[in-house]
Formats: C-alpha cells, sequence, structure tokens
C-alpha cells in the first residue's frame, strides 16, 4: 500500500498576481481652480498641491496657457494630465 498525502479539498488556490486598474476620477474644479489662482495679480505667491496621473507636486504656478501650466521650477504639466489640483494657502505681503 502506497502512503497518500492528505490535503484538504476545501482550500483553494490563492490567485498571487495583483490586478490593478486606474481609473481616472474627472474633476470639473480643475479650470474653476486654475481661473480663481490666475485671476490674481501675483499668481506665483499661491501655494498649490498638484496631483498628476504620475506625480505629485507641491508648488506654486507662474504662467497658463490653453494645454498646461509652468511652475516656478521651470515643469510644464498638461492640464489633461492633472487629476486634481487644491491651493493650499495664499500668502499675501
Amino acid at each position: 500500500m502506497k502512503p497518500s498525502i492528505f490535503k484538504n479539498k476545501e482550500i483553494k488556490p490563492i490567485d498571487h498576481n495583483k490586478k490593478s486598474t486606474y481609473i481616472k476620477t474627472v474633476n470639473t474644479n480643475i479650470t474653476d481652480t486654475l481661473n480663481e489662482i490666475f485671476k490674481n495679480k501675483y499668481p506665483f505667491n499661491i501655494k498649490v498641491h498638484i496631483q498628476t496621473i504620475n506625480t505629485s507636486l507641491d508648488t506654486y504656478l507662474v504662467s497658463r496657457d490653453n494645454n498646461s501650466i509652468k511652475t516656478l521650477h521651470d515643469e510644464i504639466i498638461k492640464i489633461e494630465d492633472i487629476i486634481s489640483i487644491e491651493i493650499i494657502k495664499k500668502d499675501f505681503f
């Protein structure tokens, strides 16, 4: 007689392959927030937190055109890549 291996038949194999999806939430307040920032005379005095698809930044904005914004550190960010933008504080002198 051969020895048999005892295995619990109710144990199901676990799938260890991590599956992840990225869902972009549409934030309609991005243009409103950008309009609020750039209506001031000195937009570079307003600190903002920008969440993009790839990165998260705490920076100041310098300029804006139809498709992108430019930060104080010479980074150019496309507006379509922005997930959320929040004003952290306003530095008025």
